[in-house]
């Protein structure tokens, strides 16, 4: 078995050119692996024979067809990562110009942090204008470096870090294997558990915006799916004692009522039951405050 100093993995659904581009994006050297886990294309989208990765060396492909989501993809691939630094990417982005320099960094200065952050770029899928996805994380980032603010359990995204994987498997922690938000209870439980992190103002990844994609698509499905994990988030920190990092739902159920998904209120309340009313209260009345 190989070892690489780092595994970049994939998760990959129905976006072929897309997932090429990302791949593309990677350095091709011997000390990365890529790992791609497709969830269950449609071959009628996908050429399989002809996959994006199927010639480029120490890239892995693995073909699934249990349809669970990204968590589930990036679970596998944490199966068959040898890599003692772990990148997770999405198919339909790529990385910055800077990863190069980035990961050479990390070898030469042989670093021993659990988790690395890093600013990132955004722009359209297709025409490649700037955007503003990445505004949040950069300013989480900025006032880290500038004014020594807290950055941990602020950002939820995976693909601005680079984290030590014995860190990650010493810790058990793995994503969750939901329809949207699996990154959530994952970036929470590695903030808690790092006990040394590295923030750096170099940019390592574009996100990009897309109509299709599902940050940006509001169904039944999603918008209860990131409800639960949230929850699941301020238990979570609830039982460590950290309540004053908890989060409020109220974003979200605004989306909810939107498009007159009532039920997902009556969730949100079941959830605060389990936790306090004054809890409800306080988070409702914060929310309302920061709209004001």
């Amino acid at each position: 078995m190989k070892n690489y100093n780092f595994s970049i993995i994939i998760p990959h659904k129905n976006t072929p050119k897309l997932l090429q581009r990302c791949i593309d994006s990677i350095p091709d050297r011997d000390d990365i692996q890529v790992i791609i886990v497709d969830d269950d294309s449609d071959s009628r989208i996908v050429d399989f024979n002809n996959f994006p990765g199927k010639d480029r060396v120490n890239t892995e492909i693995y073909l699934t067809k249990e349809g669970k989501g990204a968590g589930y993809a990036r679970n596998i691939g944490l199966q068959h990562a040898n890599g003692k630094w772990i990148l997770f990417a999405d198919a339909d982005d790529f990385y910055s110009e800077h990863l190069r320099k980035i990961l050479n960094d990390i070898v030469s200065k042989q670093y021993d942090y659990d988790i690395f952050y890093y600013m990132v770029d955004s722009c359209d899928s297709k025409t490649l204008e700037p955007a503003n996805r990445n505004t949040l994380i950069n300013r989480h980032i900025s006032n880290y470096l500038m004014k020594s603010v807290d950055i941990r359990f602020k950002i939820f995204d995976v693909w601005n870090k680079v984290f030590r994987y014995d860190f990650l498997i010493e810790n058990n922690i793995f994503f969750e294997e939901v329809v949207s938000g699996n990154d959530i209870l994952f970036s929470t439980k590695a903030d808690f558990y790092a006990k040394n992190i590295k923030v750096c103002g170099d940019i390592i990844y574009v996100i990009t915006i897309s109509s299709n994609s599902l940050s940006y698509t509001l169904s039944k499905e999603v918008i209860h799916s990131r409800i639960k994990e949230r929850a699941k988030r301020n238990m979570f920190l609830h039982k460590k004692g950290m309540d004053d990092k908890k989060n409020d739902c109220f974003g979200l159920l605004k989306k909810a009522y939107d498009i007159n998904l009532f039920f997902l209120i009556n969730e949100t309340l079941y959830y605060y039951n389990l936790v306090s009313y004054k809890q409800f209260i306080f988070d409702l009345f914060s929310y309302l405050k920061s709209k004001v």
